[in-house]
């Protein structure tokens, strides 16, 4: 296998480390890198050679970006989220003139995992959902190692996030056309995220007891899940319907109240990072009510989500992770949104309205299958928050990009080593 040296364009990435050490091993490999800032964070989290600031609108982005990788002879561009508005533009491109884009992100299998994707994710996956086709991508492949060996660091994880949201907002006028997708001022959002996490620690023990309850009761009183996402989360306000969460609570409310059987319940589970800024529980109360299901309806923050799954008789989602882990619980799941998972026979294709009484479980080889070719193809073990997990997805990030193996399997370390030439493993 021949490889050639080639110019990676590193576009916004994690607020980690992560795009600063995967530049320096791939330039050990003869690779070239260069970054673009766009805000503080990029320039606070790249602080190495190769990088150029952008602080023009987002009107004249796209010319812009496209002279600087005419000029520089781009080949790839590697970028966190392709839904964020300065790498639509580059998406666009790339996808015109044959470059190569490689998307990043929080792994769909957790917990030390990350995302490793050509060119999108959920709507714009490349990764099949034809069921005969995932079947023979996995037919060989090894069983995926799920011993947690990298659990990132909450502290790093916020640390991080803070200097870099704060880092924008404070330091915004340095790039005057930069927007944020935040929703709320960072110091706000922060503030009650903080406060939210201390209330669900305190609060623990009765979350983990109701959780335990419900599933000890799930034969007399089955139940359903939904777990709610961050009102924030691009991959939800970009492949989906909703701008928000009141509106698809509403709908999944409405539609276990009218659909679903009488004995059944409905557990809504709030998301471990929401800020909490907008009081959910009386809103899912009030819905509730309208629908004369307030004593079926329920909000829990804390316990483990896949405790509460793997109980459950199925798990509705717009479009989160989760999904993958209800899926690798074997039980039935209902997206509401695009999502890279809502495959024939992994998850129900019928409405809404339907799933209450018709889903079923997904079919079981095609599980195993669909979990070994999506952390052979797109997954690379580590994490972004922790030194060793960041160490492992760096080396395993280079070795993917060197030898042009993004949304490829790999089969074993003897494959990888002979793709990428005897690199010292």
């Amino acid at each position: 296998m021949t490889l050639r040296n080639r110019v990676f364009l590193f576009l916004q990435g994690p607020h980690s480390w992560f795009y600063k050490r995967l530049a320096d091993r791939l330039e050990s490999m003869g690779h070239r890198c260069l970054r673009i800032h766009v805000c503080f964070a990029d320039w606070f989290f790249w602080r190495r050679a190769g990088g150029i600031h952008y602080r023009g609108s987002l009107k004249k982005w796209p010319q812009w970006m496209q002279e600087f990788i005419s000029q520089h002879g781009v080949t790839d561009i590697v970028l966190l989220g392709e839904q964020r508005e300065h790498h639509k533009a580059a998406v666009t491109f790339a996808r015109k003139h044959n470059l190569q884009v490689t998307v990043t992100e929080w792994g769909y299998l957790r917990p030390d995992w990350i995302t490793f994707e050509r060119e999108g994710m959920s709507g714009n996956t490349c990764f099949t959902k034809d069921p005969l086709e995932i079947m023979e991508i996995a037919e060989g492949l090894p069983e995926p190692d799920f011993t947690v060996r990298y659990p990132d660091s909450f502290f790093q994880l916020a640390r991080n996030g803070f200097i870099a949201d704060v880092g924008n907002w404070i330091f915004g006028f340095l790039y005057p056309g930069y927007r944020s997708h935040l929703l709320t001022n960072p110091l706000v959002l922060y503030l009650a995220t903080g406060v939210h996490r201390w209330s669900a620690a305190r609060n623990s023990g009765t979350s983990n007891r109701r959780v335990q309850e419900l599933g000890e009761g799930a034969d007399q009183h089955p139940y359903y899940v939904f777990p709610m996402q961050i009102e924030a989360d691009y991959q939800m306000r970009a492949y989906s319907r909703y701008t928000g969460l009141e509106s698809a609570l509403r709908d999944v409310i409405g539609s276990f109240s009218l659909h679903a059987p009488a004995k059944h319940r409905l557990v809504v589970k709030l998301h471990p990072m929401d800020p909490a800024m907008r009081p959910w529980k009386q809103i899912i109360s009030r819905i509730a009510s309208e629908f004369g299901t307030q004593n079926r309806v329920e909000l829990i923050d804390g316990g483990g989500f896949d405790d509460l799954a793997s109980r459950s008789a199925g798990v509705v989602t717009i479009n989160s992770t989760c999904g993958v882990g209800a899926i690798m619980a074997g039980v039935p799941v209902k997206t509401l949104g695009e999502a890279l998972y809502h495959v024939p026979g992994l998850t129900f294709h019928g409405s809404l309205d339907r799933f209450w009484t018709d889903a079923t479980p997904p079919d079981v080889p095609l599980r195993h299958a669909y979990i070994k070719a999506v952390a052979a193809c797109i997954q690379i073990k580590g994490g972004f928050f922790s030194e060793s997990g960041l160490a492992a997805a760096v080396e395993g990030a280079a070795k993917r990009l060197h030898a042009e193996l993004v949304n490829k399997p790999i089969r074993g370390l003897e494959t990888l080593a002979h793709a990428i030439g005897g690199l010292n493993e």
